[in-house]
């Protein structure tokens, strides 16, 4: 925070009674009220007053950008996790999509890795016919040989 010079000679030479945490008005009413210059008392009093609201001026200016800034970003990171938290549940919404897709797959491709296996078992005992088939076959031919 940066106090001007001039408002820090200012802020000086006001009594610190008037910065306690719980300010009591009524000595310094007491003081104006039975004072034999109650103009020059209450025109001290206003230059008090100019001095503090020119201090509290200044340090509201001084903080101002730097509160702005964090208010804006906390929009920014507020909208980010507003977005962030929509990209989830698109996301989510895409992998049960996705998990239904694989398992409705995984039945297809277990139906056709049956079906293969169940062919391949049928083309197997087919050789094996036709390779006994032949024997029968050719054993016709030889035991009619031998019959000759």
């Amino acid at each position: 925070m940066a106090i001007s010079m001039y408002l820090r000679e200012d802020l000086s030479r006001i009594d610190e009674s008037w910065a306690a945490a719980r300010f009591d008005s009524l000595p310094h009413v007491v003081e104006i009220v039975t004072s034999k210059d109650r103009e020059g008392q209450v025109q001290a009093l206003k230059e008090k007053s100019d001095i503090i609201e020119d201090v509290v001026d200044e340090v509201v200016h001084s903080y101002h950008g730097g509160f702005n800034k964090a208010i804006q970003n906390y929009s920014q990171i507020l909208r980010l996790f507003s977005e962030s938290a929509e990209r989830i549940a698109v996301l989510k919404a895409d992998l049960a999509e996705a998990k239904k897709r694989l398992g409705t797959r995984n039945k297809q491709l277990h139906q056709l890795w049956y079906r293969s296996v169940t062919l391949r078992h049928i083309i197997s005992l087919l050789d094996q016919i036709e390779g006994i088939s032949k024997f029968n076959v050719s054993g016709r031919y030889c035991h009619r040989a031998y019959e000759i």
